[in-house]
């Protein structure tokens, strides 16, 4: 068997189809690596949203109950803890006028009055 010219041009070929097999496979494995690596980083970052998601929900539910410590102290109503007679003191008649012009007695439901 002869090296010749036409044999040099066969195992260009050859080397240059190696060659590029090789390149599909190591440009298929960085794809993969950056895949695995977005994904891990959308991960970390769906991790973080959630979790300040819940310390939003945790402030929010920590501002609810003092809302209703202020609402219904000692989880029972207000009228139970404070005597009118400290708010028509701290008033004055402006307090009946005021609590004509707000409660509906025959109504069922809880009124909030600022004073």
């Amino acid at each position: 068997m002869r090296f010749g010219k036409p044999s040099f041009e066969i195992l260009k070929i050859f080397f240059m189809k190696k060659s590029a097999i090789l390149l599909i496979v190591l440009f298929t494995t960085m794809l993969q690596a950056q895949e695995i690596k977005q994904i891990k980083g959308l991960d970390n970052l769906e991790k973080r949203l959630l979790k300040a998601e819940k310390r939003i929900h945790i402030d929010t539910l920590e501002r609810i109950l003092q809302l209703q410590n202020e609402l219904f102290p000692n989880q029972s109503l207000q009228e139970r803890k404070s005597n009118f007679s400290e708010f028509y003191l701290a008033i004055g008649n402006e307090l009946i006028a005021k609590l004509i012009e707000e409660l509906d007695p025959l109504k069922n439901h809880f009124s909030i009055i600022t004073l």
